[in-house]
């Protein structure tokens, strides 16, 4: 459902929040310096570029099209839309963390996080496929070695 919102531009951003006339501003609430679109939150922000930038993935201008993102060479590519639907998501949720709880997330934390939930969602592949998940680990850890 969540890469289905995000591929129609409909994500409850504030930008979006503003023009439904819910809120009155739609600076973005982790960086505080930009409206708050779907391409700032997954694409342009500070957190998400650094996670991008951490993982050698050149994010586009839009998120919306995940099959088109170009892909690092140490993520499989049967497994790479999924692997940047587990990032956007993790990036979603990071967001609602300082939205709702004025909670940071941090790029280490986030990467984390997302290691953490490539796990977890693993073990819904066949084993024969379970290499994939094994990758997205790597690349993961692999980020978290290489950040300040």
């Amino acid at each position: 459902m969540f890469m289905w919102l995000l591929s129609q531009d409909r994500l409850q951003t504030r930008a979006l929040l503003m023009q439904k006339n819910v809120i009155d501003q739609s600076t973005c609430e982790v960086c505080g310096q930009h409206e708050e679109t779907q391409a700032h939150i997954f694409c342009s922000c500070g957190l998400a570029s650094q996670l991008w930038n951490c993982l050698g993935i050149d994010a586009p201008l839009q998120p919306d099209n995940v099959l088109s993102w170009p892909r690092q060479d140490m993520i499989p590519s049967e497994g790479f839309s999924t692997f940047i639907a587990l990032c956007c998501w993790q990036l979603w949720k990071s967001r609602n963390e300082k939205v709702f709880r004025n909670q940071a997330t941090g790029l280490h934390q986030l990467l984390q996080q997302c290691s953490a939930v490539s796990v977890q969602w693993g073990f819904r592949l066949q084993p024969s496929k379970r290499h994939i998940v094994q990758a997205w680990e790597q690349a993961f850890e692999s980020a978290r070695q290489g950040e300040g």
